[in-house]
């Protein structure tokens, strides 16, 4: 029997009143909720009031080493993690996903203020005042889709298919001028493709997945890449996952996705796929969102014992 600050099997489903304690309490050791259940492999506390979540690493252990199979032993009514207990299981439970899927833009490139910046200037170059709604409501959208938005709703005195034109111009020049790589993407990437099937699913145009995946130097680990421009609808749809998922030949509810924003989490977890996220502080999802995924602080902490345990 493991005992431990707190470990719950990712067999375990927690109610709805327990997940909302989890994810309003801090404590040493606790658990971060993956899809209604708490995952043992990745620590972590959160901080619903200002919408942080911390890890706390002296609680990390392998996965292999926790119990896959585990049985919580409640302790009351309250559900006291802290004193939670875990039932050692067999290795043999851990079943691998057929595939990891990452989003691109502010998951592996630092590219979703960039997104902002242009198209803000776009708005400031005809006198039209940008509203932070703008923003979020672009979020995810397949080009299709936010440029009828730039039309439609800011305003913009273009046809779509121009100001999708000037938008991803404005882009391709922030990618010239230098790497945006965030933190731990390229060996990510590079770690998760020695073991698995590995794809993009990004809102971005191809012509920048292209050039994000020249930058990064990911292209031979790469098995698919899935643009939203080929979909009926962008995130938060399923689209983009299902099909980066079918153009790999694998079951979306064996698969893992990597995202950062709240329409990309939505959009993975809508097709059935676990999901790792790393979310930046801009525009940073909600908390109960958060708490359906893993949360990393960044790519540097994904490794093969988190992804195998979360299928």
């Amino acid at each position: 029997m493991v005992q431990g600050s707190v470990a719950v099997s990712t067999r375990f489903r927690a109610s709805q009143a327990e997940a909302s304690f989890a994810t309003q309490t801090l404590f040493e050791g606790a658990a971060v909720l993956l899809r209604g259940h708490v995952h043992p492999c990745c620590l972590q506390s959160y901080d619903e009031a200002s919408d942080s979540a911390r890890l706390l690493d002296t609680c990390r252990q392998p996965l292999r080493r926790l119990a896959p199979r585990g049985v919580v032993d409640h302790g009351s009514s309250c559900w006291p993690l802290s004193s939670a207990t875990i039932v050692a299981g067999d290795k043999e439970d851990i079943v691998a996903p057929e595939a990891v899927i990452f989003d691109l833009d502010g998951t592996l490139v630092d590219t979703e203020f960039v997104w902002d910046v242009v198209r803000r200037k776009m708005a400031a170059d005809v006198d039209i005042e940008w509203r932070d709604e703008f923003t979020r409501s672009m979020m995810g959208m397949s080009t299709a889709e936010w440029s009828r938005y730039l039309t439609e709703e800011v305003g913009l005195p273009y046809s779509p298919e121009e100001a999708a034109r000037i938008t991803v111009q404005g882009m391709v020049d922030h990618y010239m001028a230098g790497p945006m790589v965030l933190p731990g993407a390229t060996e990510a990437v590079r770690l998760m493709s020695q073991t698995y099937p590995v794809a993009i699913a990004s809102s971005s145009p191809p012509v920048l997945i292209d050039a994000a995946t020249e930058v990064l130097g990911i292209r031979d680990c790469l098995r698919a890449t899935v643009s939203t421009e080929e979909c009926e609808r962008g995130k938060p749809a399923p689209d983009a996952y299902l099909l980066a998922c079918s153009r790999l030949g694998a079951d979306p509810k064996a698969c893992v996705a990597v995202e950062d924003a709240a329409a990309g989490i939505q959009a993975a977890l809508s097709a059935g796929l676990a999901v790792v996220s790393v979310p930046q502080d801009f525009h940073r999802p909600a908390p109960g969102l958060l708490a359906q995924t893993v949360v990393l602080r960044s790519l540097v902490e994904l490794n093969h014992e988190l992804v195998a345990g979360l299928r």
